[in-house]
Parts: structure tokens; sequence; C-alpha cells
């Protein structure tokens, strides 16, 4: 009996769906166990493949939709938390430029590394501020 991959993508998301998937009482496996050497040099790229056996392949690609409805509104949640996040560090950049167009003089030069820079220091605080002010999720 050959296996069939249903599923390639990162760590997390394939240890998931195994336990969901067995939780259903289906038999899958993630077929792939990389060294550190690997894992190092894909720099956390490395796709996963999660496989069933060929006859319970129908039922794991339904149930792989119903895993996806699952996390679908967690996924878009956090893809909003960080465009705002992205968006809000964007801001004091964008500000400095306009400031420095306005009085060339009062400011020092902008640069792109000054502004990588201050983007970077911005999205850090941006990012533990919202942590910070934003409730754990409830029970």
């Amino acid at each position: 009996m050959e296996d069939e991959i249903v599923y390639v993508g990162s760590e997390p998301a394939a240890r998931s769906l195994c336990d969901f998937l067995h939780r259903r009482g289906l038999d899958a496996r993630i077929l792939d166990d990389p060294n550190v050497f690997v894992r190092i040099s894909s720099l956390g790229t490395y796709r996963y493949r999660v496989a069933v056996p060929d006859t319970a392949a129908p039922s794991a690609r339904a149930a792989l939709g119903d895993w996806r409805a699952f996390h679908a509104p967690r996924a878009r949640a956090l893809a909003g938390r960080v465009r705002r996040l992205f968006l809000a560090s964007l801001l004091p950049p964008a500000a400095w430029w306009i400031l420095h167009q306005s009085a060339p003089e009062s400011l020092p030069a902008f640069s792109l590394e000054w502004a990588l820079a201050l983007w970077a220091a911005s999205f850090v605080v941006v990012a533990r501020l919202e942590h910070h002010l934003t409730p754990p999720p409830g029970p």
C-alpha cells in the first residue's frame, strides 16, 4: 500500500494536521525528518510532507478542509495583527521624511539606513506595546 501526500507545509502546521487526522482515526505521518544542518540552512523554510495511506486519502483531504476552516479565523486575526503592526511602524519614518522635506536643515540627512533603523525600532516598540496592551485570550 502506497502513501499519498495530502499536505506540504511548515513543521508546526504539519504536526497540527497529523494530530487532527489522528483524532479523526486516520493514520497520518510526517515523511520528513531533516537534520539540524538542513533546518539551519533552510532558515525555517523547510517544507514537511504529511502522508496517509492511499485508501484514506479522500477522507484525509476532506478532513484537511475541516482543519483549514477550523484554523482560518485565527490565521486571519494574526494576519490582521501583523498588517496593523507593519503599518503603525511605518508612521515614524514617514513623519521623519515629511519633516525632513519641509525643513531639511533641522534634521540629520534622510537616508535609507536611518529610515530602516527607525522603522525596525518602531516595529519593536509597536509590537511590544500591542503585546502588553492586548488582553490574553479567553478560556
